[in-house]
């Protein structure tokens, strides 16, 4: 609850301080704004509800597994082990 708590005061005081300038920006500004404040919500969703969703490393893993480990078979295969 706490980390909700959190997160509403955050936030709360960004809309705050920054709510009344939105509607005198540029759209254009607004979406890098959004651009590039969306890696903030997706740490705020693994902060709330600990998803389990695949980190960089599982990413790499599942494009460059097999490969690599069919690279790994053929190279031991020609040392005769």
């Amino acid at each position: 609850m706490a980390e909700y708590a959190f997160l509403l005061l955050l936030i709360t005081l960004y809309v705050v301080f920054y709510g009344r300038d939105l509607h005198k920006t540029e759209r254009k500004a607004l979406v890098w704004s959004l651009v590039i404040a969306s890696p903030s919500f997706y740490l705020m969703i693994l902060f709330l509800y600990h998803p389990v969703w695949l980190g960089p490393g599982d990413i790499l893993e599942r494009m460059y597994g097999s490969p690599a480990d069919a690279i790994i078979q053929l190279f031991t295969s020609f040392n005769g082990s």
